[in-house]
Formats: structure tokens, C-alpha cells, sequence
């Protein structure tokens, strides 16, 4: 009996109504999290810029380097793009606002594994 998990079949509503519940909370803060960015991004569409020394110095990083030489724009969209990448990297998206321990610790033995209905 040690290869079993004690799932009861007259649980059924209880287990799938803790999974919609997981789910609805995951949902609810990936929302968050997206609402969070939306609202960054939408602050950098509507900032005040008075000029160009502004827009390139402060903001827009133009100091990194590439492999190859590419235009101005390009550069431009590149720099404007890894801003807005910034967001996702320093957001709590990536850390730990969603449970990664999700994982099973035991995976390799989870096909060994049998559901035992009592």
C-alpha cells in the first residue's frame, strides 16, 4: 500500500473545487501582476518629454553593445524594447509571487504511483 495515494472518490467536488480555486488565485494575481505593467507602461506613453537630450539620456538606455552595426532606429527600438522587458524582469512575476514549489519532489517516482479509491 506504500505505492498508493488515498484519493477518496466521494471527494471529487472537494478536489476540483480546491483546483478551480488554485487556478482562480493564480488568475488573480497573474491579473495583478499584468495590471501592474500595463500601468508602467502606459505612465512611459504619457510622460512629459521636452527634449531630445532628455528622451536619449534619461529615458532610454542607448549603451549597450551588438554584434553587428545596425541603424539608429533599430538601435532606438532596441533600447525601447529592453525597457519594457525591465518591467517583467524586475517584476514579481519572476519572483516568487507565483508558487514554483509546485514541483514534486518525488517526480521520477510519480509513475510509479497508483490512485487508490477507498
Amino acid at each position: 500500500m506504500q505505492n498508493y495515494i488515498p484519493i477518496k472518490s466521494n471527494n471529487f467536488e472537494n478536489y476540483k473545487k480546491f483546483y478551480k480555486e488554485c487556478i482562480n488565485k493564480y488568475k488573480v494575481n497573474i491579473q495583478k501582476i499584468f495590471n501592474e505593467i500595463i500601468s508602467k507602461i502606459e505612465e512611459y506613453e504619457n510622460e512629459e518629454i521636452d527634449n531630445i537630450s532628455i528622451l536619449f539620456n534619461e529615458k532610454v538606455d542607448l549603451k549597450f553593445e551588438l554584434p553587428v552595426e545596425i541603424p539608429f532606429i533599430e538601435r532606438f527600438e532596441i533600447a525601447i524594447n529592453r525597457k519594457i522587458i525591465s518591467l517583467l524582469d524586475d517584476n514579481k512575476l519572476f519572483n516568487c509571487k507565483i508558487n514554483h514549489n509546485c514541483v514534486n519532489i518525488f517526480q521520477n517516482k510519480l509513475k510509479e504511483i497508483e490512485f487508490a479509491k477507498k
